[in-house]
């Protein structure tokens, strides 16, 4: 999505790497994949993984995104169990079928795999701003901006246990970069007074074990993912506030 690019949504995307650069790394995670709109998002290389899949989600928010595979959400092309953390970076906000999309992951993952799910706060300036702006149908404003709690409840009722999170960037929404150095103050002032007001949310979950698991060795779980890959390519996360 272009929007990422401006010099607002880059310095955005800036912002949520510095913090997923702490959160990733920490995730065990042989097989990673990122799932969404933004082609230049840094933070899957901080994950420790010998095999990593940057997929598209189709449709028109996503048209011109580079990917090594192109999908519906409604039909990923990974093999049960197969995924051991899956990055969705504003999937949620600009995907038609958003809930059948974490169904598609959570078969994915495998059992104390991760997700971890960035998305826009729609009780924050940006929502103000949406609002407003929406009438416009431009992103980011065209996007979903789901409530935590929804993401939450989803994530619940799926099978998920959110482990941590984050909440950032208290700016508004402005492209001017001069306005926006003046306004840096708001950063520790919102973390510290006002930290549910976040523009972004950072949930990170880890899919619960029921019974026993099969453990599969990274051979065999790279084993399970090449075809599936193949064939798609040839048809087409207890929120806790950052210290200021």
């Amino acid at each position: 999505m272009q929007w990422f690019s401006t010099p607002l949504g880059a310095r955005l995307v800036a912002a949520e790497n510095e913090r997923l650069a702490t959160i990733v790394p920490q995730l065990y995670s042989p097989i990673a994949v990122q799932l969404g709109p933004i082609d230049d998002y840094p933070a899957l290389g901080d994950a420790a993984a010998a095999t990593r899949v940057q997929v598209g989600i189709g449709g028109t928010a996503h048209d011109g995104v580079r990917a090594d595979v192109v999908s519906s959400s409604a039909a990923l092309p990974f093999a049960e169990r197969s995924v051991d953390l899956a990055l969705l970076p504003h999937s949620l906000d600009f995907c038609d079928e958003p809930h059948q999309l974490l169904r598609e992951i959570t078969t994915a993952i495998v059992p104390s795999g991760h997700v971890v799910i960035v998305g826009f706060n729609p009780m924050s300036l940006w929502g103000i701003w949406r609002v407003a702006a929406k009438w416009s149908r431009r992103a980011p404003w065209c996007g979903a901006f789901f409530r935590l709690s929804r993401v939450q409840d989803w994530l619940a009722l799926l099978g998920f246990e959110v482990t941590s999170g984050s909440l950032l960037y208290y700016r508004p929404p402005l492209q001017n970069a001069a306005f926006r150095t003046r306004l840096a103050f708001l950063e520790p002032s919102g973390a510290r007074w006002w930290p549910h007001l976040a523009a972004v949310y950072i949930v990170v979950a880890r899919k619960r074990e029921f019974g026993a698991t099969q453990v599969l060795g990274r051979a065999a779980r790279r084993r399970r993912l090449t075809p599936q890959l193949a064939r798609s390519a040839t048809t087409a996360r207890k929120i806790s506030t950052p210290n200021a």
